[in-house]
């Protein structure tokens, strides 16, 4: 099956979308159950500097490993909204153990919150993985 990767964002590009795909993150991560710390951990942004751009997403200065942190939340959310009609299995599935592949009993939420990028990456191929398998 071939791998499908997320295509690397221009700076311009980063710049312009950043206050609204930071919102629409924070609303995908609060539907996931995400606590603040845990959103602060995934996103690797400190705690306090995530709660000011909570306030103020048009001042939000990420950095390009932050901007792809977002993208792939993006993708993940993308992914299980294309998997489930259910708006309460697109919630929870993040938050449900999952014995498939990688995750091995683990929920996937658990292999974000160890907050390295690669995770994130893995975390994004294996549900479009499974998602695609089924197609």
């Amino acid at each position: 099956m071939e791998q499908r990767d997320l295509k690397a964002p221009t700076k311009e590009m980063l710049a312009d979308a950043t206050p609204s795909a930071f919102k629409a993150v924070i609303r995908i991560m609060e539907s996931w159950s995400c606590s603040r710390s845990q959103m602060s951990i995934i996103l690797a942004i400190p705690y306090s500097t995530l709660g000011r751009y909570m306030k103020t997403p048009e001042k939000a200065r990420l950095s390009r490993d932050q901007q792809t942190r977002l993208s792939y939340i993006l993708n993940i959310y993308q992914l299980i909204r294309m998997a489930f009609n259910n708006q309460a299995n697109v919630d929870n599935f993040m938050s449900l153990k999952n014995y498939n592949g990688q995750f091995k009993g683990r929920r996937p939420i658990d292999m974000l919150l160890e907050g390295s990028i690669e995770n994130m990456r893995d975390t994004y191929r294996h549900i479009d993985s499974l998602i695609y398998a089924r197609w």
